[in-house]
């Protein structure tokens, strides 16, 4: 019989790995949206610890959506944990939520760090001890481990003398049938108009295209065919993926700091990793007029063109079209104290007004006063 499992004063039951969506590389299938009704697809950026700001991001898309009568999917692009201080309550605030929504939770590399720690693939070992070494993996071990002899090898150390062996670090089932069955890529539609659809991609980085390294590299390197990243779903999929396109790690689309140059075919990318406010660094030539600290999500637009958005109220106009986009950036920074981001692509508000809705939480706001939240429409010329 499955144990009780106790999240936010509910009880829920407690699943084995086997149990997952996903856990062996497949999916429930979800019903099409019909062209008279509607479809609300939310996809949220980085958590990583971050609990009080994920609660009241949560909560604003349950105020949304309880008292609506159109298919909801949300998809989580991944780093749940390190770094902030509550990643196992983040990650029993997330089991909790997908009993009341359609959920698809992809990796981050975060997520892939630890996994590869506790089983490391051959030629792996050096990234998998990296996790705990400058990449904030000691606060996921103190969040799930209650062991005082491991706190005291974690806190109050100096710094880089992080001493922690895998056979140490036992995950609950439940959780550690979340972190195997997390998807490594994710695609949807939306119907937008008579016969036409609106296709978005789901990755935790950009997908790696050899033309989009700048400076480009010395080396000739494999180009992985767009649709072998998006088809590479499950984490033996990815793994196999890797193995058939040898590279660097963080090529691959859950570690690419790459901005794309130019238009996806066929669909809109929406991903997170890099957060907004690095990109003055990372890509200062390609920014056009955005601001990094305004902790807006970065959009990027076919050819680099920079595309001015202007203000007016809870609206920020793009004059461009929807379908120019190639990639929504919603990583902007929670764990730094930014904020944390969701998208909503509403099929009627696109096809009404090429409008969708960024909510956003900060992280401050969280903890000074609990349930603020910003919320504006990213509007374009049309679809």
């Amino acid at each position: 019989m499955a144990e009780a499992l106790v999240v936010g004063g509910r009880t829920l039951p407690r699943v084995l790995v086997a149990e997952f969506p996903g856990a062996h590389g497949s999916r429930r299938r979800r019903p099409s949206d019909e062209m008279n009704g509607e479809r609300s697809i939310w996809v949220v950026g980085d958590i990583h610890g971050m609990l009080d700001p994920l609660t009241v991001l949560l909560n604003m898309i349950r105020c949304v959506e309880y008292s609506t009568d159109r298919e909801v999917t949300v998809v989580f692009l991944g780093d749940y944990i390190d770094h902030g201080p509550c990643s196992r309550e983040v990650v029993d605030a997330l089991l909790a939520f997908r009993a009341e929504f359609d959920t698809v939770f992809l990796a981050g590399n975060h997520e892939d760090m630890l996994l590869q720690f506790l089983d490391p693939s051959p030629g792996m070992e050096e990234y998998a001890r990296s996790w705990l070494v400058g990449n904030g993996g000691e606060a996921t071990v103190c969040s799930f481990v209650r062991c005082r002899h491991i706190l005291d090898r974690l806190w109050m150390r100096p710094e880089g003398a992080v001493r922690v062996d895998r056979e140490e670090i036992r995950l609950d089932a439940v959780h550690l049938g979340f972190f195997r069955s997390l998807e490594y890529a994710c695609s949807e539609e939306l119907t937008v108009d008579d016969g036409r659809r609106l296709s978005l991609s789901f990755t935790h980085a950009p997908l790696h295209r050899v033309e989009d390294i700048a400076p480009p590299p010395e080396h000739e390197e494999p180009e992985i065919p767009l649709e072998r990243q998006l088809g590479a779903c499950s984490r033996a999929e990815f793994l196999a993926l890797c193995r058939e396109f040898p590279t660097w790690i963080e090529r691959y689309h859950i570690w690419n700091r790459s901005m794309p140059r130019t238009k996806y075919p066929n669909t809109i990318l929406l991903h997170g990793h890099s957060p907004t406010a690095t990109l003055a660094g990372l890509h200062r030539h390609r920014l056009g007029n955005y601001r990094p600290e305004s902790s807006l999500p970065f959009v990027t637009f076919a050819e680099g063109k920079g595309v001015p958005g202007h203000r007016e109220g809870e609206d920020i106009y793009f004059d461009a079209a929807l379908r120019e986009v190639v990639a929504f950036n919603i990583d902007t920074g929670c764990v730094y104290g930014d904020a944390l981001t969701a998208l909503n692509f509403s099929s009627r508000r696109i096809r009404t007004d090429a409008r969708i809705g960024v909510l956003q939480v900060h992280s401050s706001w969280a903890q000074r006063d609990y349930g603020a939240c910003n919320h504006v429409h990213f509007r374009f010329r049309e679809v």
